[in-house]
């Protein structure tokens, strides 16, 4: 079986960097991992992505086939340009199923089962409408868009029983086909570090990841701030750190995301929208006590981690607070995430994405 990936905006992970300063997130990674778990499982795998500098327009990497595309930037053209490209450029490439992430390119994929007549497996990753950095028109076109695509695509794929929940919450139906494939997760190697007083979020800098709640709730904590990932906010989130007299480093883009799990006390998710975050399954892996925010995520409140309410800097600040001083707690919350990361393996995801291909090329 030949799957085709569409929407991940970079291969490999970090390839974007002084080219795009709105860095990639989930999609990408996501997408490497799973075309790379495939093409070991006997499957084939083509990702088309954008194109950055000297890179080839189609080579092999893994034994992936990487095709990559150009694309306008800014915020507002660089993900419909690229899916524009996309559609373009998957007119003439051979494939059996198409795996989209993301709206737009799920909508491209639905108008290109027009003409090629293949399949389309569906990945939201969170709700596009919902998410605070759009304006109200925009968001509402997103709807939309996002209502027709995901009732005439083939099958939904959910990362988690809480996205199912939020997806038919805020969108007002669940697609006629989905199941619920949760990511995969890779268990660091090498012994116990020692940990700094030190709260970590790993993330793009969106409104949607909810990091000026964060900042704000380190306020009188008594510990710094790591703040891993780039993006459009930074700028804004450094100066409201300096304003709110938070200790915070700002590291940008990095690839080795559990140096920073693994030294760091605490890792804060505060999210207002998720499918279901890579960084979230890594800090469970790399043992650190996560605090989230309670929108669908895999988190039990008390069990494996502390759940508070979206944009609560109350309870975020309290959340915090409670781990860095309470070790009978973190010891009984990193042991749960720690066996709930060991269950998460992308061998099952690519098993899982191979069963619903069959299905949807047998037409079930």
């Amino acid at each position: 079986m030949r799957f085709l990936f569409l929407g991940s905006k970079e291969y490999p992970p970090g390839s974007s960097r002084g080219f795009d300063p709105i860095s990639s997130g989930g999609f990408e990674t996501y997408t490497y991992n799973l075309s790379r778990e495939l093409e070991k499982q006997g499957h084939e795998a083509a990702v088309l992505t954008r194109r950055f500098g000297n890179q080839k327009k189609q080579e092999k990497m893994n034994g992936v086939d990487v095709v990559r595309v150009p694309w306008f930037k800014g915020f507002y053209l660089r993900t419909p340009s690229f899916v524009l490209f996309s559609f373009f450029k998957a007119f003439f490439l051979d494939f059996d199923v198409v795996v989209a992430s993301g709206p737009l390119s799920s909508f491209i994929a639905v108008v290109l089962k027009l003409f090629k007549g293949k399949p389309v497996i569906a990945r939201p990753a969170g709700i596009a409408w919902s998410q605070p950095q759009y304006f109200s028109l925009l968001q509402k076109i997103l709807f939309a868009l996002e209502s027709f695509t995901y009732k005439r695509v083939d099958h939904v794929v959910f990362l988690s029983e809480g996205e199912r929940e939020q997806f038919g919450k805020k969108m007002g139906f669940l697609p006629a086909h989905y199941s619920v494939i949760p990511t995969g997760v890779s268990i660091p190697s090498g012994g116990k570090k020692k940990r700094a007083k030190v709260v970590v979020f790993v993330g793009r800098l969106l409104p949607v990841k909810g990091v000026e709640y964060l900042i704000r709730a380190m306020k009188g904590v008594g510990a710094r701030l790591w703040v891993v990932g780039d993006g459009p906010e930074r700028e804004k989130l450094e100066a409201l750190a300096e304003k709110e007299g938070v200790e915070a480093d700002f590291f940008g883009h990095r690839k080795d995301v559990n140096f920073f799990l693994q030294r760091a006390s605490v890792f804060a998710l505060p999210s207002l929208s998720e499918g279901l975050p890579v960084a979230l399954l890594e800090a469970y892996a790399a043992k650190t006590p996560v605090v989230v925010t309670d929108i669908g995520l895999p988190a039990v409140d008390g069990t494996d981690a502390l759940v508070v309410k979206p944009k609560d800097v109350v309870g975020l600040r309290k959340a915090i607070a409670k781990l860095l001083k309470d070790n009978r707690l973190v010891k009984k919350l990193s042991a749960n995430a720690f066996r709930k990361a060991k269950t998460f393996s992308w061998k099952n995801t690519a098993r899982g994405y191979a069963v619903v291909g069959g299905e949807v090329l047998a037409g079930k």
